[in-house]
């Protein structure tokens, strides 16, 4: 994937962002046009930010709302006539939906042991500080647990799928815990 980015003659900040994957590879160059060129050889990882969206979007699940992934982006599907012949020849299906919630608690995993490392450092690189981020996700975390329970109404007739979504309901509950037993909440 190449990206493009302009930059400019102003010097950038000393912000660093610790929710990069450390995983990813990048090389730049820079031409006579100060275009920078960034090549990234491994599949990155969601940012922060975008765990939140996922997480904002789980939380308003409805009874009998289904989830849909396209692409790299997490979507409500409303329970309609249409929506399960929609779905199926779209080759959505809910075995597509666990695995991405399954991969946000992967990524939500490293994201918040960064941010406690940051917290418990005397380095603060972070716009925000520390605690008001995990505050903020524990709250986060707390909705989507909820929106997690409603989506075990969608699948209750799937053992497996509800089982699934137990313990991901369950992991989502030990980020909370650790986080408030991390802050003294």
């Amino acid at each position: 994937m190449v990206k493009k980015e302009r930059t400019s003659n102003h010097s950038e900040s000393d912000y660093v962002s610790p929710f990069n994957s450390e995983s990813e590879t990048q090389s730049e160059t820079q031409n006579e046009n100060k275009t920078k060129i960034v090549i990234n050889t491994k599949k990155t990882a969601k940012n922060y930010d975008d765990l939140i969206l996922d997480l904002k979007i789980i939380s308003k699940l409805k009874p009998f709302n289904k989830l849909i992934v396209e692409g790299n982006k997490l979507f409500i599907d409303e329970s309609y006539y249409f929506s399960s012949f929609i779905r199926y020849l779209n080759n959505q299906n809910r075995n597509q939906a666990i695995e991405y919630i399954e991969s946000i608690n992967v990524e939500l995993e490293e994201h918040i042991n960064r941010i406690i490392d940051l917290k418990n450092s005397d380095k603060n690189i972070l716009r925000d500080n520390p605690s008001s981020i995990l505050v903020n996700l524990s709250h986060d975390l707390t909705l989507a647990v909820k929106g997690l329970k409603n989506l075990i109404l969608s699948y209750c007739s799937d053992n497996y799928i509800v089982s699934k979504i137990e313990i991901i309901i369950s992991n989502f509950e030990l980020k909370i815990k650790k986080i408030s037993e991390i802050l003294l909440i």
